[in-house]
């Protein structure tokens, strides 16, 4: 048994989920709190006094969290894990000229299909365990991996089964099966007869050998049309695929609706949604993921109306979109800072989002997102003594500690101890 002891700050966040409006805000806390462990599932959450008086506790390994802040692991819904290498190229020429327009072509925005299909499996899961290992060291404990990055049936095989051997080498990886257009077609070709294969032939391929627990579409001129993702997305309803509906990033066209009536576990972007479509989300089960990481990195100045969200009672979750070609940054704390100051949340309703609620989206809201007994023991020691901080200090790393399933995965002493003196 581990005994996580003296949290100044334990933040909890027990209690329903998803949470929504007001509830959004609350984030369980415990003043000198401390959490006991048992295995890879949370035994009892509490004071410390009342903690350490268990005789459980008495013998049990103590971790010292004295002055710090304790959470649970931050749950990342939304990734783009698999890809080759990173777009040096491409960056240096949209920072020269300027966003691309992303509505001319899908070949000027998507990364060169080499970046998966001329990578080994062995080489694609090397690069992905590097970065999940700096998923750790910020905090993250569970997180989404698509595929979508090869642009050919077996590049999205291969990366989907590596997703899956991945899981739970360090953190839970959920696969999802992200629907793209083949590399050798543009919309002059028969896109019919493309949207068969995917609904016919590579959705049956990926949902029985399980490699993938979601299916996502985006929507949008540079990908697929609204007729277009209906019928993938119906498919992978049949065969018992979650869903989730990327909406269009450069204009408001009527995917959230097609989430809505699909009951689609997530829909995710939303920098164009009406007062009609909010208030349709606040009546459904549907999360609304926002990825401020996104508009950022792509030079945008118009991000998703989060407090209208909020406000109106909708179910909304953070996500970092991390990848070569959306948002090439990982760091979740980083995504609070732009929550809070180009969205305007709270930092409680940013830290709200990124665990119950993003656990919510992955449909495991029962076993991670919050500190509660019962549940997996994956936690945050943050140093600091205030989580306000975490969004405060834009690109400071304040994670001291990760535990996942109750192992110590990343510890900043490590490292620490690791350096020569001076």
């Amino acid at each position: 048994m581990i005994f996580v002891r003296g949290a100044r700050q334990l933040l909890t966040l027990r209690g329903r989920s998803p949470r929504r409006g007001p509830e959004l805000a609350d984030l369980g806390i415990i003043p000198n709190g401390s959490v006991l462990i048992e295995g890879e599932k949370i035994d009892s959450v509490g004071s410390t006094r009342s903690i350490e008086n268990r005789a459980a506790a008495r013998s049990a390994k103590v971790i010292d969290v004295t002055g710090k802040v304790v959470l649970p692991g931050f749950v990342d819904s939304h990734t783009r894990l698999l890809f080759g290498s990173a777009q040096l190229k491409a960056f240096e020429i949209r920072t020269a000229v300027g966003p691309p327009d992303i509505r001319s072509s899908r070949r000027a925005v998507r990364p060169p299909p080499h970046l998966v299909r001329g990578r080994s499996p062995k080489l694609l899961q090397l690069a992905a365990q590097r970065w999940i290992r700096l998923f750790a060291a910020h905090g993250t404990t569970t997180l989404e991996a698509r595929s979508g990055e090869g642009f050919s049936p077996a590049s999205e095989v291969k990366a989907l089964k590596v997703a899956h051997r991945l899981d739970g080498s360090l953190l839970d990886v959920v696969g999802t099966f992200r629907a793209t257009w083949p590399e050798s077609s543009d919309r002059g070709e028969d896109s019919s007869a493309i949207v068969e294969y995917i609904a016919e032939v590579l959705l049956p391929v990926i949902r029985q050998d399980t490699f993938a627990y979601f299916c996502d579409v985006e929507c949008g001129a540079e990908a697929f049309s609204l007729a277009e993702s209906t019928r993938i997305l119906q498919a992978a309803s049949r065969l018992g695929f979650r869903l989730r509906v990327g909406a269009n990033r450069t204009r408001h066209t009527k995917e959230i609706r097609l989430a809505l009536e699909l009951k689609a576990a997530s829909v995710e972007h939303l920098r164009f949604v009406n007062e009609s479509e909010i208030d349709s989300l606040a009546d459904s089960s549907t999360i609304a993921t926002l990825l401020p990481g996104v508009v950022y990195y792509e030079g945008g100045s118009r991000y998703p109306p989060a407090r209208g969200l909020i406000e109106r009672g909708a179910a909304v979750a953070l996500a970092s979109g991390f990848g070569s070609d959306l948002n090439p940054a990982l760091s979740m704390p980083a995504v609070f800072s732009l929550a809070c100051t180009e969205m305007k949340l709270t930092a409680a309703e940013a830290i709200a989002a990124a665990t119950i609620n993003a656990a919510a989206a992955m449909d495991r809201a029962r076993s991670i997102g919050s500190l509660e007994p019962g549940k997996q023991a994956d936690l945050v020691v943050l140093d600091t003594s205030d989580y306000r901080e975490i969004p405060y200090y834009l690109g400071l790393n304040l994670c001291a500690m990760t535990i996942k399933r109750g192992k110590v995965i990343y510890a900043e002493s490590v490292m620490a101890d690791s350096l020569s003196p001076l």
